[in-house]
């Protein structure tokens, strides 16, 4: 074994590192860790027995592989994945995207076991919904990003809707035809942990969610 302090122990294991680096990369390019499975394209509506008033419930289902992370603090779990999710009603013309209403909003969880499936939730108040005239009728456009610890996943086919998975390239532009209408619409959609605590006691959301840090910050 070479000492430590060689000059040839200190280029061998640079060079290691550097080499668990890209290959990091590399396999978080071809199979990221962590993707979007699935998002519910038709809002379902969820009644407020408080209020007795109908929101719309806007499902994003994600799921782990492997922690490959070198600087991980725990391989069993992925820290701060954040889901941003953007829901938009609108058109697209030749490539182009006409957006009539959109919004947006994040989700952080804490801590997500390894080899795992969660859905998360975003909620349209009745009244919000009522003014921008969205009923429970399929989604136009959609886009989630997600992130670990600071690392952004890339996007697939799956954090798209299928008008838009034909190029992936379209995500960039729709997230800047989407701006202006985000700006209006800002912290109008409600994530799970901030929405009325009812829906969160349903049999259907994951009690995982417990884990979701809380309240977070809906500023980008």
């Amino acid at each position: 074994m070479l000492p430590r302090n060689t000059p040839l122990a200190v280029c061998l294991a640079f060079l290691a590192a550097f080499c668990a680096a890209v290959s990091y990369g590399q396999t978080q390019t071809a199979n990221p860790p962590l993707a979007v499975y699935s998002v519910r394209t038709t809002p379902k509506q969820v009644n407020d027995p408080i209020s007795n008033n109908k929101w719309l419930q806007l499902e994003v289902e994600i799921g782990s592989g492997n922690n490959i992370n070198p600087a991980a603090p725990n391989k069993n779990y992925f820290e701060r994945v954040k889901v941003h999710a953007i829901f938009a009603w609108g058109n697209k013309t030749k490539g182009k995207f006409t957006i009539d209403t959109a919004f947006d909003s994040t989700v952080e969880i804490a801590a997500m076991p390894v080899r795992s499936k969660q859905y998360v939730y975003f909620y349209l108040p009745p009244e919000v919904a009522d003014m921008y005239n969205i009923r429970s009728g399929q989604i136009a456009f959609f886009y989630v990003a997600l992130s670990y610890a600071g690392v952004n996943m890339p996007a697939t086919r799956a954090s798209v809707a299928s008008s838009m998975a034909d190029s992936l390239d379209s995500v960039d532009s729709f997230q800047q035809v989407c701006a202006e209408k985000l700006t209006q619409t800002k912290g109008m959609m409600l994530p799970q942990n901030l929405a009325p605590s009812v829906f969160r006691d349903r049999a259907f959301v994951s009690k995982d969610m417990a884990i979701l840090v809380s309240p977070v910050s809906q500023e980008k």
